[in-house]
């Protein structure tokens, strides 16, 4: 007979194993589990795959799938991921035994980023340069990089990426903050820069130039618009994907500065608002899906939603005027999404944070990083 102690283990084992297998809209593996619901603190000098085959956080919605590169090679890349079909497939890169790169019946990672910025990324555009955050030990300007999966739902999913004391120049620093959501029934990916700190520049957001990586694509500049687009073959890896391929970033009119190009990418840069914010959004599209939106002679219109966006504001940790170079965890509720069903945590002031029996809670770990488990409650 099993006693209950037994039982128990079982049932949290199982538990255990069915999260670490659920599909998610956003994810961050680190040692062949999901990080959810959590701060996780990178270390310097992360290194290559460090967060496993996605090699940072990602997110997705039934068209498309995007993950962020995070590093001490200091790419700081969107790249992205064809899908085949309607359906999660973000947790098929946690599988090395799959090649990502082949035509796999959920799709495949077609693009060859490299150095560039992929399809989406920011860089500051401060004195006319182009300002990547870098972690790697032998060239560092933050003081932390943290990542957050604000809501790992497959229809809102939410990711948050912080660059704490940002020397962006001469020992200067600021804090910025990066937000990536999507909805799973909408194309676009759509992203927020907010900069606290004493920062009078600007932002630019970009794409791989591919003319110039021997890949010719015909470039879109539509400014009344605030469009940045790229149609081609421009796959680029050595599987031998051809087919093409339209790129696509695109902002709020009133973000819109000018465009700017550097040695591999196209630029658009955008004016912070006076809250010190810009916003952007990617899409892509390509020749195998059924309705391929850079057919139509119209295809701009295509890119925005047609329906309306709706995500959950989640109180976050501000930083102040002189740049945080610590993880601030107040006291505070708030509800995540886990498969859709809302969980109510509380964050103490011993950063432990308590679920109802059975649920998560999340505690800091000695080297500083939060892990997600599942048990009973704490006392």
């Amino acid at each position: 007979m099993i006693n209950k102690k037994s039982l128990l283990v079982l049932l949290i084992m199982a538990l255990i194993a069915t999260a670490n297998a659920e599909p998610c809209g956003a994810v961050l593996y680190r040692e062949n589990s999901p990080v959810h619901y959590s701060y996780f603190n990178v270390p310097d000098g992360a290194y290559h795959h460090y967060f496993g085959f996605l090699e940072g956080p990602a997110w997705e919605n039934k068209y498309c799938g995007y993950r962020t590169y995070v590093d001490s090679a200091n790419r700081n890349i969107v790249d992205f991921i064809l899908k085949y079909q309607p359906v999660a497939v973000l947790h098929y890169f946690n599988d090395p035994t799959l090649d990502e790169h082949a035509n796999n019946s959920w799709g495949t990672d077609c693009f060859s980023a490299g150095t560039t910025m992929g399809l989406g990324a920011f860089r500051l555009f401060y004195n006319n340069q182009w300002l990547n955050p870098q972690i790697g030990k032998s060239a560092k300007n933050l003081d932390s990089l943290v990542i957050r999966i604000a809501d790992s739902s497959t229809q809102t999913p939410k990711v948050i990426i912080t660059y704490y004391g940002w020397n962006y120049s001469g020992g200067n620093k600021i804090t910025v903050t990066w937000t990536m959501t999507t909805n799973f029934n909408e194309r676009p990916a759509h992203c927020e820069v907010n900069i606290v700190g004493n920062y009078t520049g600007k932002v630019v957001v970009g794409m791989t130039n591919n003319n110039k990586r021997g890949h010719p694509v015909t470039l879109v500049k539509d400014s009344t618009k605030a469009i940045l687009a790229t149609i081609g073959k421009q796959g680029g890896l050595s599987e031998g994907f051809t087919d093409t391929l339209l790129l696509a970033v695109y902002a709020p009119k009133e973000y819109f500065s000018t465009y700017a190009d550097d040695s591999q990418n196209y630029g658009m840069v955008l004016t912070p608002d006076a809250n010190h914010t810009v916003k952007w959004s990617i899409a892509y599209s390509e020749a195998r899906e059924s309705s391929v939106i850079y057919r139509s002679s119209h295809w701009q219109d295509s890119l925005f939603p047609t329906t309306s966006v709706k995500y959950k504001d989640y109180p976050d940790n501000k930083a102040n005027n002189h740049g945080i170079t610590s993880i601030n965890l107040n006291p505070v509720k708030e509800f995540y999404t886990v498969s859709g069903q809302k969980i109510n945590f509380h964050i103490e002031n011993n950063n432990k944070t308590y679920a109802r029996p059975f649920g998560i809670y999340i505690e800091r770990a000695s080297d500083g990083i939060l892990v997600r488990r599942l048990g009973n409650r704490i006392n």
